[in-house]
């Protein structure tokens, strides 16, 4: 029996799925789109649902496509878009739209932040004034989440139940003393606990096994291995690293 690493590749336009061989070789893709909303302002959101439904579309349909069985696959990892912001509540209700990379709204909480931390050091574009946005803007939501997630640690939850962002999407803590003391003075002037935030585990780490209820929506084996996986930002430049001394055939 054959076996593969579920890949997956979350962007703004969709998710792409791979079933990849421990030699690294794509043997099967499937793609599935979702929307996007935009409005004036600078507004651009996602429904993480349709995230969510997305990773399960291509699962099933990359399995249907290679003919493969679910209990050929070893494990699944995500790269995704980085810097997005999904607020979650105790109960697993999804408190507001993800605002994306793409949204450039907080231009007032940019301003703010730059007066406090020194011009020029944000733009509106930066995941932090968003973030700032939704505190000042939706204090009830902030109120109510108990998580902050992005597009990969959202989809590792749905997958295993576990809150876990991998090290290039956690833009509140740093294993760089210095950094890490930055996004502490940064998060309390903004009021925002780095509590409500996933902890940090590596890409390469296991998050967790698939969930009974999950597994029933991705058609895999419920106890699969999922895996902390990185940014799409990282994982280009580790794929063009790769390919570049012949590792990866792309």
């Amino acid at each position: 029996m054959k076996k593969y690493v579920l890949a997956y590749d979350l962007g703004t336009s969709g998710v792409k799925g791979a079933l990849v061989t421990p030699e690294g070789e794509v043997a099967y893709t499937a793609t599935a789109s979702y929307p996007l909303y935009t409005a004036d302002g600078g507004i651009a959101e996602q429904d993480p649902a349709d995230y969510w439904q997305g990773v399960c579309s291509v699962t099933k349909a990359v399995l249907e496509k290679g003919n493969v069985a679910p209990e050929e696959v070893m494990g699944m990892a995500l790269d995704t878009m980085w810097k997005g912001i999904i607020p979650v509540d105790d109960a697993g209700n999804v408190l507001h739209r993800s605002i994306i990379w793409l949204d450039s709204r907080s231009v007032e909480e940019a301003r703010l932040l730059n007066e406090k931390f020194g011009e020029g050091t944000f733009t509106s574009a930066d995941y932090w004034p968003k973030l700032f946005w939704l505190r000042r803007n939706r204090p009830d939501v902030f109120e109510k989440a108990t998580t902050v997630f992005e597009v990969n640690s959202y989809i590792k939850w749905r997958a295993t139940g576990v809150a876990s962002v991998d090290e290039g999407n956690s833009f509140v803590r740093s294993s760089d003393p210095k950094l890490d003391a930055f996004y502490a003075e940064m998060m309390d002037f903004m009021d925002i606990p780095r509590d409500k935030f996933p902890q940090v585990a590596p890409s390469c780490g296991l998050v967790g096994y698939v969930t009974e209820k999950a597994s029933a929506e991705l058609g895999l084996p419920e106890g699969l291995p999922v895996f902390g996986g990185t940014s799409d930002i990282n994982a280009i430049a580790m794929g063009s690293s790769a390919a570049a001394i012949g590792g990866v055939h792309i």
